[in-house]
């Protein structure tokens, strides 16, 4: 979405009111939005609906034409720009930077182990894949892996095949997974939410307290 930013400060003209929220997270023409209180969610009585979002840049002011709905937590809405699809489930899987400990095994193309296992860690997660730092040998573009994950809030680490997609100059790898439980991706895509939802929070008080 053209110039905007997470945890940004934007307006939102929706069910005839005019209030003002936080960005949570935004990818494409899909933006997460956290009110700047509980009283702003309960005036949007009508939802889904048709909503104008608004920020400023250095230049000019920036309108954005959508419609506005449910978010994916509570105490959230979910925004997109106007398209031909209509209504859709949210596709926005918003990444969360976390140093989470990762084991990493290497399989062949029929899922079976082919090396020793390493730990290693995460630099950031989302329900779609992690980054794993100093992944080695093992971060070559196209090769599958194991992965099992420790991941606070869950009561078992998530098991998982997954694909690297991408070696980083650094020696990082970004992986995506491969057959997680779609259960699973959905709890892990909530959990991501409702960390950046309290960033949100934060910085409405901190912008309060300037």
């Amino acid at each position: 979405m053209r110039r905007l930013r997470d945890f940004q400060i934007i307006g939102l003209d929706a069910c005839d009111q005019d209030t003002i929220w936080r960005v949570v997270a935004v990818d494409g023409g899909e933006a997460v939005l956290e009110p700047r209180d509980a009283q702003t969610l309960s005036l949007l009585h009508t939802l889904p609906a048709p909503a104008t979002l608004s920020f400023d840049t250095p230049r000019h002011p920036v309108f954005l034409t959508g419609t506005v709905e449910r978010g994916p937590i509570a105490g959230t809405t979910a925004f997109r720009v106007t398209d031909d699809v209509g209504v859709r489930p949210l596709r926005l899987r918003p990444r969360l930077k976390a140093e989470l400990a990762v084991r990493v095994t290497p399989l062949d193309a029929e899922g079976r182990r082919t090396g020793v296992a390493q730990d290693r860690s995460t630099t950031d997660v989302s329900g779609g894949g992690v980054r794993i730092v100093g992944a080695g040998a093992l971060a070559m573009p196209g090769a599958l892996v194991g992965l099992e994950l420790a991941v606070p809030g869950l009561p078992d680490p998530v098991v998982c095949q997954g694909r690297v997609v991408r070696r980083d100059a650094d020696g990082g790898a970004a992986v995506s997974f491969t057959d997680l439980d779609p259960s699973v991706a959905t709890t892990l895509d909530q959990l991501i939410f409702a960390v950046r939802q309290r960033v949100a929070r934060q910085a409405f008080t901190l912008r309060a307290a300037a």
